[in-house]
């Protein structure tokens, strides 16, 4: 049931899942911060399957099934970020590291 980061985040190209732990306030938090340049994209997905995975739409809200995650969709600039998903709401955000 663990929730993993995928894309082409932390040199992969959608062909490794990242490793988040769950957090005392039930988000999830990837286990390392990643530099995350321009043009990056990623999702959270649950069991390193496709079934149940989250993105965001345009406007920053979170989005099931959806389109893949930017920075520009976060509206933070490229920098070095631990990636957070709530599975309650959805939502995915970063943390600077």
């Amino acid at each position: 049931n663990a929730w993993t980061l995928i894309g082409s985040i932390g040199g992969t190209n959608w062909d490794a899942d990242l490793a988040m732990t769950e957090q005392a306030d039930g988000t999830w938090k990837t286990n390392e911060a990643y530099e995350i340049a321009d043009g990056v994209e990623f999702k959270v997905r649950q069991g390193k399957s496709w079934d149940n995975n989250f993105g965001m739409n345009d406007d920053g809200t979170a989005a099931s099934n959806g389109p893949n995650v930017t920075m520009t969709k976060l509206g933070v600039a490229a920098g070095t970020y631990y990636i957070v998903f709530n599975p309650t709401t959805g939502l995915i955000s970063v943390v600077a590291a």
